[in-house]
């Protein structure tokens, strides 16, 4: 009686907290089953053309032409536009278009261009209603998705939009409000509020946990009540006694089920999603540039001609190779003999042995016919490369293409065996609705709606109003407690439950930088949690490394006030006013970089951490004036005007939607003696103060904040410490500050300036480094150094050059608490 009781007692309060969740999880789990993924995904939606065979002889432009154009793309592959054929080139920096005819660049496409290709996808009736051109702030639907994007709605029922590239005129992908509703219970279903895409969550985890739980004391309790008396029940009601019974015998054929399911969603959502897809011991290598190689074959030396699909170019380990697919399959040919390739079992140990980055050897290359058990969603010859690391890891090498096309190890096995039992899958045919799963998937709604009307009806309305007093008690409003730098308290704001931090402090008139409107993309609004923080959202992971995230810093703007908190601003937030400057001189250092100088109205103290930035007002329609951030490139000591450099972002000429950056263009505008408001100073972008060496890595306009920084340390702090300026850009036109950072080199032994260019033009007659700058700094420096734990980094430019240069210092073991960078000011 004790275990009975003691059972009986977790399972009605294990499922009072997750009933409601539970009950999502049926409803949410009950509509994925019983809806066509194929329908979800859209496929209904475009046209059901199988695309005709290509014509070589019609892409008369030289593909040897296209790579000494595209030096720096990485594939090169056929398509048509229309009747059109092209060439879709992908490059580091996206994909371009070209007429391959002529050579003539075709993106990005034309508005008329992209309508029509809209129409001629679309498989409804109804006519299309809108066209609208993504650049910022996409909708949740397509958040994932890089931008620019064409979205194309139609006017038909459930709400059809069409997502299409702007460079090639591809369609990225499909929704409707069937899928959208899909993807409302996804987010229910995984419990992933923000993303909509972690299945690692720990909320998921822990209910889980207690689902599994609840389950098996229910099942204890199923068991249990079997063996108790006929006349037990004679008080209650004969509706409530059917209903009961129904209940207890449905979730005796269902139960074991349920549990099935809470074991098996528990196991999945353990298990990390990098270790199951096998990434985490994946070098993860950028595909290698295709170069300049003038000994590549045309098409129309390909042969046979007949019955090809597609053709692509690439490079397979250090030999560029093309792709043929046919109807029949795809195979590879030398695309400088145009002589069929094939995937040996030693060239499949060469491209495995160079994407592992295990411990383990590799022991042996053996072809399967796939699927396996191992890969149950893929099919075709393949090679099996085994690496003896201790959890079985094999990766999967197309025998067809030499691309590496699964990678498993034990987590994956057991993944595949939980996502098998979770979908009912035993035959292994990848079929996630066959009529058992969806009558299981009834049943199971209805016993988790019945099983929380039980668990309602068990509590009596005292235990109901007692709770009712706990939760209403701390009322509605919480309060925020602003601290100092040096932790002394500067204010306590009380404001209603469930407000942003940021909108929070504004109430308060407390301004935080900020110039993406609460969207978490410019990453200025920061905070730093004196006590415990709250999770760090994508937007938190994104502009903070992993050291501040630690100490507490978040984004304001992505947390609300859910309960008492305290939080620290620096002294520039607390104390700033904004004020006017006059413009005294505007010059151009490139065809596109402006150094802007501005004279100071004001009668307060002006001072700064070099590698501090400043928020213009933009003047606009608008009521409120757009704000935007640019770095300051000198530091406080230098002169009495503060100086910025302005890269100009221009709209293309034959495209008036596609916008113009209306900050640059303000910026660049500016005329002497003109007036500008500004805010600031402010930024967390500066030196430490230590004796280590500093490497500085940057690009294009991200050259003021490290200028600041480099003159600051040399000319005002007279330091000691070893400097390396390691500077980007594409030709020779775009270099500025040369020859100022040449006479600083020549007169301060402990500092050395660098330029590389990553797209040299013949007319730059370049004999220096060439490529892109993180690369150039780890083969000629990095590679070599001696000692990379005393050194800190500092790290400024395009967004692609940070997220490279980044991912290379982590590979390299770099310590983030080592790693400077700023990423907004630029």
């Amino acid at each position: 009686m004790k275990a009975s009781f003691l059972s009986r007692k977790w399972h009605k309060w294990l499922f009072l907290v997750i009933g409601v969740q539970m009950c999502l999880w049926a409803i949410s789990g009950f509509y994925m089953v019983t809806m066509s993924i194929d329908y979800i995904h859209g496929d209904h939606l475009v046209q059901e053309k199988a695309p005709p065979p290509l014509h070589l002889t019609t892409y008369t432009y030289p593909v040897n032409q296209v790579m000494s154009a595209y030096p720096e793309a990485t594939s090169i592959e056929t398509g048509n536009l229309f009747e059109t054929p092209v060439y879709k080139v992908h490059t580091p920096n996206g994909i371009q278009m070209i007429n391959a005819r002529n050579g003539i660049s075709l993106s990005p496409l034309a508005r008329s261009q992209v309508k029509l290709l809209a129409e001629n996808l679309y498989a409804g009736n109804g006519p299309l209603a809108s066209l609208e051109l993504l650049s910022d702030n996409p909708p949740s639907e397509v958040q994932t998705r890089p931008l620019p994007l064409w979205r194309a709605n139609f006017d038909d029922p459930w709400s059809p939009s069409l997502y299409i590239s702007p460079a090639t005129g591809d369609l990225i992908t499909k929704r409707h409000d069937f899928w959208r509703a899909f993807d409302f219970l996804w987010m229910l279903h995984i419990m992933d509020y923000e993303t909509r895409s972690d299945v690692n969550n720990w909320l998921l985890r822990i209910s889980a946990t207690v689902i599994t739980l609840s389950t098996l004391t229910g099942i204890w309790l199923l068991f249990y009540s079997f063996r108790r008396t006929k006349g037990q029940s004679a008080s209650a009601n004969s509706g409530g006694r059917f209903f009961r019974a129904l209940h207890k015998w449905l979730g005796l054929f269902i139960g074991l089920q349920v549990s099935i399911w809470a074991v098996s969603g528990l196991t999945m959502s353990i298990l990390d999603h990098d270790m199951v897809q096998g990434h985490d011991m994946s070098r993860h290598a950028s595909p290698a540039p295709l170069g300049n190689d003038q000994s590549v074959k045309t098409l129309s030396d390909l042969a046979p001609q007949n019955g090809v699909m597609k053709v692509a170019l690439w490079r397979l380990q250090d030999q560029l190779v093309y792709e043929i697919t046919r109807q029949e399959g795809a195979r590879l040919y030398d695309a400088r003999s145009a002589t069929p390739l094939t995937i040996t079992a030693e060239l499949s140990q060469a491209i495995a042995a160079s994407d592992y980055a295990g411990p383990g050897a590799l022991l042996s290359a053996v072809p399967v016919n796939m699927p396996t058990s191992d890969t149950p969603r893929l099919s075709g010859p393949a090679w099996k490369v085994d690496f003896d690391d201790g959890r079985g890891t094999a990766l999967y090498i197309s025998r067809e293409t030499g691309q590496i096309t699964g990678r498993v190890n034990a987590a994956t096995r057991l993944f595949n065996v939980a996502l098998m039992l979770h979908f009912m899958d035993y035959p292994g045919n990848n079929h996630f609705n066959s009529p058992w799963i969806i009558f299981t998937g009834f049943a199971t709604l209805w016993l988790a709606i019945s099983g929380i009307i039980l668990i309602f009806e068990s509590f009596t309305k005292a235990e109901f109003k007692a709770a009712f007093r706990k939760i209403t008690a701390p009322g509605t409003t919480r309060t925020l407690t602003v601290l100092d730098s040096s932790g002394g308290l500067d204010n306590q704001i009380t404001s209603p439950y469930g407000g942003t931090i940021y909108d929070t402090l504004a109430k308060a008139e407390i301004i935080l930088p900020s110039h993406c409107g609460g969207g978490g993309t410019c990453g200025l609004c920061r905070v730093q949690y004196a006590d415990l923080p709250p999770v760090a959202v994508e937007a938190d992971r994104h502009h903070f490394t992993q050291h501040e995230l630690d100490q507490g810093y978040r984004l304001s703007c992505q947390h609300r006030l859910a309960e008492n908190t305290a939080i620290c601003l620096p002294e520039d937030v607390l104390t700033k006013t904004p004020f006017t400057a006059e413009v005294t001189a505007n010059r151009k250092l490139t065809p596109t970089i402006h150094e802007i100088k501005m004279k100071l109205r004001t009668s307060e103290a002006f001072s700064y951490d070099p590698g501090s930035y400043m928020l213009v007002d933009i003047p606009g329609t608008d009521a409120a004036p757009l704000k935007r951030a640019y770095s300051l490139a000198t530091p406080p000591q230098d002169a009495e005007e503060i100086v910025f450099n302005i890269r100009r972002i221009p709209a293309p000429t034959d495209q008036s939607e596609l916008p113009a950056g209306v900050g640059s263009h303000y910026m660049c505008d500016l005329r002497t003696g003109d007036s500008v408001t500004l805010s600031g100073p402010f930024g967390h972008f500066k030196a430490q103060d230590s004796d280590n060496e500093m490497i500085f890595i940057g690009g294009g306009a991200g050259m003021a904040p490290l200028r600041a920084i480099i003159r600051d340390q040399l000319l005002h702090k007279h330091t000691r410490r070893k400097i390396s300026f390691w500077y980007g850009v594409r030709n020779t036109t775009d270099i500025f500050y040369q020859e100022e950072f040449a006479q600083l080199e020549q007169q301060h032994a402990n500092m050395t300036f660098q330029i590389g260019l990553s797209d040299p033009v013949p007319q730059d007659n370049w004999q220096g480094l060439s490529g892109y700058i993180h690369e150039i700094t780890m083969k000629n420096y990095l590679a070599d150094h001696p000692d990379l734990t005393k050194v800190e980094f500092y790290l400024c430019g395009p967004p692609a050059m940070l997220k490279a240069t980044r991912s290379m210092l982590k590979q390299l073991g770099i310590d983030e608490s080592k790693i400077a960078f700023d990423d907004f000011g630029i």
